[in-house]
């Protein structure tokens, strides 16, 4: 570029730096200019031609580049302005304990949605009391159908009940909301997610036993079983260990029925206790210092058993030796016939 050439000079840096400033921006086109004019050995003319056909196609790959992005990553959805929120008021929940969830969806987008549709994922031991809502209608199965929902709109319902898990483990409750927007006919789904942990159960186990017990030997043993909760608990059961070195024998209750090694309960009320009580036999050998008794009670809930807290509890197990030694009196080695000597 013959602009580059006259303007790109120590000249013109001090006395027309603006000029100096553009050839400067615009010298890396007339390098390459030059280098097509060298290396296909064309006129200048000819060389421009070329570097003109070039630039247009790189400009063209540019633009069908871009255009190609565009196109696939183009979301015509609006799932990104359509929040989804659980929420519950309480904190702290044990398993059986009286809970409610609120589901929320609220429309930022600028569209209608229409068809509005909640539908929630509930664990298998969550049992439904009610459902609560101002303008959605329940259906059955944990869905709701809402009118739809303007710009700026929201919509959201609370569902009420008993949940049931195995505690101090993740459990989860997921809504999926599903709509389509005014003059569109593509169903849209947004879900959600709210991980909860269960913290201890209204089935609490209590062990009581000796602190300590002979490795071979017997020891009374009571264990005692409480419905802490508000609701009755229905089908619980509570294996024993069937460890042959550590059995619980002739075990009675007044609750429940006792077949093999399963205590068995149909229902506890609220508030109410049940008791086992018998004889642990004991044949532990003198490698175990601590034997460590671990109790897991489990219910049944919509046809689903679910294991409740856990219970241990470590008890010393004595092991009792005697030795036999002897001495004579006087630490005499010999005797003489006729003479007695004693033995301590």
């Amino acid at each position: 570029m013959k602009f580059v050439e006259t303007h790109l000079t120590k000249q013109h840096l001090f006395h027309t730096p603006h000029r100096w400033f553009l050839a400067f921006l615009i010298s890396p086109l007339h390098a390459a200019e030059m280098h097509y004019k060298n290396k296909y050995h064309l006129t200048f003319r000819h060389a421009k031609k070329l570097f003109v056909f070039d630039i247009l196609l790189v400009g063209i790959i540019i633009f069908l580049s871009i255009s190609s992005y565009a196109w696939y990553t183009y979301d015509p959805t609006v799932r990104n302005l359509v929040f989804v929120s659980i929420t519950s008021p309480q904190d702290r929940v044990e398993s059986g304990e009286y809970t409610s969830h609120t589901i929320t969806a609220q429309n930022n987008s600028d569209v209608t949605l229409t068809n509005p549709v909640m539908t929630l994922r509930l664990p298998k031991g969550f049992v439904t009391d009610k459902v609560e809502s101002e303008l959605g209608a329940y259906t059955g199965e944990h869905t709701l159908t809402f009118p739809n929902i303007h710009p700026g709109g929201v919509v959201s319902f609370t569902i009420f009940g008993w949940f049931y898990d195995v505690p101090d483990t993740h459990n989860s409750i997921g809504a999926v909301f599903s709509y389509t927007q005014l003059g569109r006919e593509q169903q849209e789904i947004v879900a959600r997610e709210s991980h909860t942990i269960l913290r201890g159960s209204t089935l609490t186990t209590d062990i009581t036993v000796s602190e300590s017990i002979l490795g071979f030997g017997k020891s009374p043993f009571q264990i005692v079983l409480t419905n802490t909760g508000e609701q009755p608990l229905k089908d619980i059961s509570l294996p024993l260990p069937k460890d042959t070195s550590f059995r619980m024998d002739g075990a009675e209750t007044k609750t429940g029925t006792l077949i093999g090694d399963v205590w068995s309960i149909t229902e506890l009320a609220p508030k109410e206790t049940a008791e086992l009580s018998g004889t642990i036999t004991s044949k532990l050998t003198q490698t175990i210092p601590i034997y460590t008794l671990s109790l897991t009670p489990e219910i049944g809930v919509n046809g689903t058993r679910i294991q409740q807290k856990t219970v241990e509890k470590n008890i010393k197990v004595a092991h009792p030796q005697a030795t036999i030694t002897s001495l004579w009196e006087n630490q005499v080695t010999t005797a003489l016939p006729g003479t007695t000597k004693t033995l301590i």
